[in-house]
């Protein structure tokens, strides 16, 4: 089956028509019999056929937009979130294209020895997560409180953001990445912006989201706002991820000449993205998500010497905080999640949104040094570590009986989220996973660092790769202070990354093919026997 010949233009009407036709006869099932099964079934099944058909070499819009929207899939009784949804359409794309040939050459800077290192520790990461956890499922640290299910969902949140880099960076070619890219990257920031301001103001105008958090920690609360039919339920924490990131990419996008030579329209599409990141910063209920946001942006113009574009941004920044302190009356006014959010930029600090800050502060300075005793206590912790523990009813019924920070402290630990990468790997991996995951690490940025120096790349890819630069330091020192994993979206941008370097390694090699002109055939008539040829006289 040739899944590329879908493309002609004659058979996209007919299909568009046999899609339509489906889902006329699914919406007449649920009419009929008001069964909501049958028509999910219906309508994923043709999403799955319009993907195959029509969108398949854009897998990367649709894995991006699900990270940008940050919603999560609550109908099979557990959630599903970017990265579920990210290895699940990496799966089904490997279902519908295994058979095809990657037929795209190797660039040169992809024969740089940094790209084989990464490729390397990339390899053994991978190699000593499978066999640690092979071996934890047959000899846990701890029976009584094993539980396979915490232990895959530990591995695939420290394997999966590598496993799409592996698979989608080594089959590009079923990806389409254009020079336009930047464009369609803003527009899926813009559109996950503004649903998850949307939800936030929804929340707030019925009640839902008086939590510092703006919203419920469990995706599973009776009072989370679910889309109806596709029980999507939104993400309380995608607004302290996203703002950081959109407004550094559109940072960088702006300091090329690509955006210069853009049309008024896509200008202003940027800008808006940029507005919109402070705003869903100053509503994210993240402690210092707004400073993230617009430090980021000055490191950035910073390091790529826009001295005029910063000096505009640093007084930009300081009559905005100005602005928010001559006005804490209204803030201290504000819901919760925004007192929470512009309290790092006051002078003149609310003492009781201090405080819940530094208990916060509190009980990770604890966990974390609970988090070292365990790794202290056994050798096969301190090596290889444990992997997690279960957590279930006896944690729920520890928080009633202990209280709410003990039994907090020990779920966290037992599941291995101790709101620090390093314990958190030293806990689950032990030194030598530790070791193995930061060579990893910078390795990756070492090979990103080496790409952005190289002249053979252009300035769209060289923007990509110093977004991909400065979030990994960022994300490392967030990890280390904060906790965090390998962010599904930078898997994603660098996916992208290599799929356009690949893409426009092949159009220059297309280019500088030479092409062969047949040779001219000269036409004569039938030489007489006493002279010359006859000329053909022309008509």
């Amino acid at each position: 089956m040739n899944i590329d010949r879908f493309a002609n233009p004659n058979l996209k009407i007919p299909s568009a028509i046999g899609c339509a036709l489906g889902l006329a006869v699914g919406l007449g099932i649920w009419a009929g019999s008001g069964d909501f099964d049958k028509l999910k079934y219906v309508l994923a099944g043709l999403a799955a056929i319009v993907f195959v058909l029509f969108f398949l070499r854009f897998t990367w819009v649709v894995g991006l937009l699900f990270c940008f929207l940050g919603l999560m899939q609550i109908g099979f009784g557990f959630t599903i979130g970017d990265l579920e949804m990210s290895l699940a359409l990496a799966a089904f794309v490997f279902a519908v294209t295994w058979w095809r040939k990657e037929r795209v050459s190797k660039p040169p800077v992809l024969d740089q020895w940094s790209y084989s290192l990464f490729i390397t520790l990339l390899i053994l990461w991978l190699a000593y997560v499978a066999g640690h956890t092979v071996f934890n499922i047959y000899a846990p640290y701890r029976p009584a409180d094993y539980a396979l299910k915490n232990l895959l969902k530990t591995v695939e949140a420290w394997v999966g953001p590598f496993l799409l880099m592996v698979y989608f960076g080594s089959r590009s070619a079923q990806i389409v990445v254009k020079r336009n890219f930047p464009k369609v990257i803003a527009w899926c920031m813009l559109l996950a912006l503004a649903v998850n301001i949307a939800f936030r103001v929804y929340g707030f105008l019925t009640g839902g989201a008086e939590s510092d958090s703006g919203g419920s920690l469990d995706s599973n609360a009776p009072d989370n706002f679910i889309i109806p039919g596709l029980d999507l339920v939104p993400d309380v924490f995608a607004l302290r991820s996203l703002p950081p990131t959109s407004m550094l990419f559109c940072g960088a996008v702006l300091t090329t000449q690509w955006f210069k030579k853009q049309p008024p329209g896509t200008r202003r599409l940027f800008y808006i993205v940029i507005l919109l990141s402070v705003v869903g910063a100053a509503m994210s209920g993240g402690r210092a998500t707004i400073a993230f946001v617009l430090v980021l942006f000055l490191v950035l113009l910073a390091m790529t010497r826009q001295v005029g574009l910063l000096m505009l941004s640093v007084g930009a920044c300081g009559l905005l905080i100005a602005g928010v302190n001559m006005m804490p009356s209204l803030v201290k006014k504000s819901p919760n999640w925004v007192q929470r959010s512009l309290n790092v930029v006051l002078i003149e600090k609310d003492q009781e949104v201090s405080e819940r800050i530094e208990g916060s502060t509190d009980w990770r300075y604890q966990l974390f040094q609970r988090a070292l005793d365990e790794w202290r206590s056994d050798p096969r912790i301190f090596w290889f570590g444990r992997s997690t523990y279960s957590f279930g009813l006896d944690d729920l019924i520890a928080r009633s009986v202990a209280g709410e920070q003990d039994a907090t402290l020990e779920s966290s630990l037992r599941r291995g989220a101790t709101h620090n990468m390093i314990t958190d790997l030293l806990v689950i991996f032990g030194l030598i996973g530790l070791v193995l995951y930061c060579c990893l690490y910078f390795a990756l940025m070492f090979f990103l660092w080496c790409l952005y120096r190289s002249s053979e790349v252009d300035e769209i890819a060289k923007a990509l790769t110093l977004v991909l630069l400065i979030s990994l330091a960022f994300n490392f020192a967030y990890g280390v202070l904060g906790g965090a994993n390998f962010p599904v979206t930078l898997a994603w941008f660098y996916v992208i990354l290599i799929a356009y370097v690949k893409s426009q390694h092949a159009l220059r090699e297309q280019d500088s093919r030479p092409t062969i002109q047949p040779p001219r055939k000269t036409v004569v008539s039938q030489v007489p026997a006493y002279g010359r040829p006859a000329l053909r006289p022309s008509i």
